[in-house]
């Protein structure tokens, strides 16, 4: 008879156990809940950690809380979300957010070197050696420069801002084997 009642009640522990399971997550995530939506200390930096995968450059900058002295990790979780990347981590007095971008950090957005599209030269988004994006193509052919030049062009490493400035410097090499 004993084997009866305990296979009867089986399924109530089970279900018990469950519950329990249930209570227990629901408070732990209540408790975080309320840790999060606590004030931070004062004297807490806020760091905002952006990884630029093109220039592979970390660029951090303070973070501008909307209300310094009622600022809580759950307002920061409000303004950095995790749908958008941004990943939180907690050191001794700061709250860094961190999060990858696919492109140029804001220094090399302004910078441009020459490389090479269908054989012609072109003005080349970012510092050399990193391709940000074509932002023209000239008329130059690749072929009409000196081998030096082209090998770079190619390669997407000529450390020239623009046509400009290539045009010069084939202007002097012309008037340097011209005179010769």
């Amino acid at each position: 008879m004993d084997k009866k009642k305990a296979a009867k009640r089986a399924p109530q522990l089970i279900l018990y156990g469950i519950l329990l399971l249930v209570l227990a997550g629901g408070l732990y995530l209540g408790w975080e809940r309320i840790l999060l939506a606590r004030p931070l200390p004062a004297g807490t930096r806020v760091i905002v950690r952006t990884f630029y995968t093109l220039s592979k450059r970390e660029v951090d900058r303070s973070a501008g809380l909307p209300d310094k002295k009622a600022c809580s990790t759950l307002d920061l979780l409000r303004l950095y979300p995790a749908k958008q990347g941004w990943e939180m981590s907690l050191a001794s007095g700061e709250v860094i957010f961190t999060r990858a971008v696919d492109g140029l950090c804001p220094d090399d957005q302004n910078k441009s070197h020459l490389g090479e599209k269908g054989g012609f030269v072109a003005v080349v988004r970012g510092p050399a050696g990193i391709n940000g994006g074509i932002i023209r193509v000239t008329t130059i052919l690749v072929s009409s420069l000196p081998a030096d030049y082209q090998k770079e062009a190619e390669q997407g490493t000529l450390d020239l801002p623009d046509e400009t400035s290539l045009l010069q410097i084939l202007d002097s090499l012309d008037e340097n084997n011209g005179s010769g």
